[in-house]
C-alpha cells in the first residue's frame, strides 16, 4: 500500500514557504556557492552525498539519492557560520597618486549567519518518488568599514537565495535510480559603495574640490526570479558500493531595482548631478548568472566502516563581470571585472557506524577559488580553502535521526592588486593589501520518517 506524507506535515511544509523567505547569506563553497545544506553531509566534507551514501539531504547533491529511501520524511537543518575575514593593507593612493584617505580596515567584514533547509519524501512505497528541497544555494555578504580605504570598491555587499526545487526520482533498473528537478530560484542583492566626488571634481577643474574628503554613496538593489534544473543517476553497484553522478544548470538572474545617490554635503555632488545629469535615483538592471556543475561520487561500507569520495566541476567562467545598469541614461554603468576561471572540489570522507544507533563521520577537502588575484575585489575576498570535518548521527527513536556536524575552513591568503587602470576603477584608486580568512560551521539536522 502506498505511504505518503500526512497532511498535517504538507501544511507544516507550505509554511515553510514562508519561513525560508529570509537572507541567505554567506561566502563558504567557491566564489558565492554554498554547500550547507546538510549536517549528515558536512561530516565527511559532502564526500558522499553525491553517491547517496547520508540521507535524504543527498537530493540536493543527487536527486536520484530519493529513490534510496523507502518512507515519507520531513528533514529540517540549522548551519550556525562563523568567519574571520580581515583586510590587511600595504598601500592606496587615488587617480592624483596622493595617499587614500581614511582608515586602513582591519576589522572582521563577515557577519554571523544562520543558514536553514528544508527536504521532504512525500511518498516513499512506489518505484516512483517525489520530494521537495528548499534552501540557498548562493549567497555571500560582506560589511566593509565606512571611511575605509576600500570604500570606493566596497561598503555593503549582500546576495541572497532561496530555491524550491520540487523532484521527482525512479527505479530504471533492478538496482540503478534516475532523478531530476526543476529549480526555481529568487535572488535578492544589495550593493553600496563610497562615490568620490572630490576627484571626480578635481579632475574636472571644479575649484574646491578635494580628493577624498567629499565622499557620497550609491546604493543599488534588485532581485528578480529565474528556473533552472537538476538531474543525476545513482547505481547500487554491489550490496555495500554506490556510484552517482549529477547535473545542475546554470540559472541566469535578470535582476532589476532602484539605485539611491547619497550626495557630499560641502555641495561637490550637487554640481555634477546638475552640469551632467547623473548621480540622480533610478531603476537599475542587472544579471547574474549561476554556474553549471557536474559531480561524480562514489560510497562503500566494509563492516562498521564506510569509505565515500567525490569530484565536482563548477563553471565559474561564466562570471566576467558585474554590470549595473542605469534606467537614467546620464549615468554610465557600474562595471567590476571579475574573469572568474572553471573550479574543482575533491571531498573524501570515512564514517563508523559505533553501534546501532550511533554512526560516526570524519572528512577532508580542498575546494578551488574561482577568483583570479588581479579581480579579487572588497565584496567577494575569495581564495582556494581547506576543509576538514567531523560530525555525528544519533538515531533517538525508531522513527527519528538526529545529526551534528561541524566544519573548519582554512583559506588561502587572498592578495588584493586592484589598479586605477582596470575597469571601471578610475575614481576607485589603487588598492593593494591581503585578505585572511577563516571559518567554523556548526549543524544540526533532525530527521522525522513516517
Amino acid at each position: 500500500m502506498e505511504k505518503y506524507l500526512p497532511l498535517g506535515w504538507l501544511k507544516i511544509l507550505m509554511l515553510g514557504f514562508l519561513f525560508f523567505n529570509v537572507p541567505l547569506v554567506n561566502l563558504f563553497a567557491s566564489g558565492f556557492g554554498l554547500l550547507e545544506h546538510s549536517a549528515a553531509a558536512m561530516g565527511t566534507c559532502y564526500s558522499g552525498g553525491v553517491s547517496g551514501g547520508n540521507d535524504l539531504t543527498d537530493m540536493f547533491y543527487n536527486p536520484a539519492a530519493l529513490s534510496l529511501h523507502s518512507e515519507p520524511e520531513v528533514t529540517l537543518g540549522f548551519s550556525q557560520i562563523t568567519t574571520d575575514s580581515k583586510f590587511k593593507l600595504s598601500s592606496s593612493s587615488n587617480v592624483f597618486k596622493q595617499k587614500m584617505s581614511g582608515n586602513a580596515g582591519g576589522a572582521n567584514i563577515a557577519p554571523q549567519e544562520t543558514i536553514p533547509s528544508l527536504f521532504a519524501n512525500i511518498n516513499g512505497s512506489s518505484e516512483t518518488r517525489f520530494g521537495i528541497s528548499i534552501n540557498g544555494p548562493w549567497g555571500l555578504e560582506s560589511n566593509n568599514p565606512n571611511g575605509w580605504v576600500g570604500r570606493y570598491y566596497a561598503l555593503n555587499s549582500k546576495v541572497a537565495s532561496l530555491n524550491i526545487t520540487p523532484t521527482i526520482s525512479h527505479k530504471i533498473g533492478d538496482s540503478t535510480y534516475f532523478g531530476c528537478g526543476l529549480q526555481v530560484q529568487k535572488m535578492t542583492a544589495e550593493l553600496s559603495a563610497a562615490i568620490d566626488f572630490g576627484s571626480i571634481g578635481a579632475a574636472l577643474k571644479i575649484p574646491t574640490a578635494k580628493p577624498g574628503l567629499q565622499d557620497g554613496s550609491s546604493k543599488i538593489s534588485g532581485d528578480s526570479w529565474g528556473t533552472g534544473f537538476t538531474c543525476g543517476i545513482l547505481s547500487e553497484i554491489s550490496q555495500n558500493a554506490k556510484i552517482g553522478l549529477s547535473y545542475r544548470s546554470s540559472i541566469k538572474n535578470n535582476l532589476s531595482g532602484n539605485s539611491e545617490f547619497t550626495l557630499d554635503s560641502s555641495g561637490i555632488g550637487k554640481i555634477l548631478s546638475a552640469t551632467s545629469g547623473a548621480f540622480k535615483n533610478c531603476g537599475v538592471t542587472s544579471s547574474i548568472t549561476t554556474p553549471e556543475s557536474f559531480s561524480f561520487g562514489m560510497s562503500g561500507n566494509c563492516g562498521k566502516f564506510g569509505i565515500q569520495g567525490s569530484l565536482s566541476r563548477t563553471r565559474w567562467s561564466c562570471f566576467k563581470e558585474l554590470r549595473v545598469n542605469f534606467d537614467n541614461r546620464a549615468q554610465a554603468p557600474s562595471v567590476l571585472d571579475e574573469k572568474w576561471r572553471d573550479t574543482s572540489m575533491a571531498s573524501f570522507g570515512l564514517t563508523y557506524a559505533a553501534t546501532d544507533r550511533l554512526i560516526l563521520r570524519t572528512g577532508v577537502s580542498y575546494d578551488e577559488s574561482p577568483v583570479p588575484n588581479l579581480t579579487r575585489n572588497p565584496s567577494i575576498p575569495d581564495s582556494s580553502r581547506h576543509w576538514f570535518s567531523f560530525g555525528m548521527g544519533f538515531k533517538a527513536t525508531e522513527n527519528t535521526t538526529l545529526e551534528l556536524g561541524f566544519a573548519h575552513l582554512s583559506f588561502d591568503d587572498a592578495p588584493v592588486d586592484l589598479l586605477i587602470s582596470g575597469v571601471g576603477n578610475q575614481f576607485r584608486g589603487n588598492l593593494i593589501g591581503d585578505f585572511t580568512t577563516s571559518v567554523n560551521i556548526l549543524s544540526l539536522q533532525a530527521a522525522r520518517n513516517f
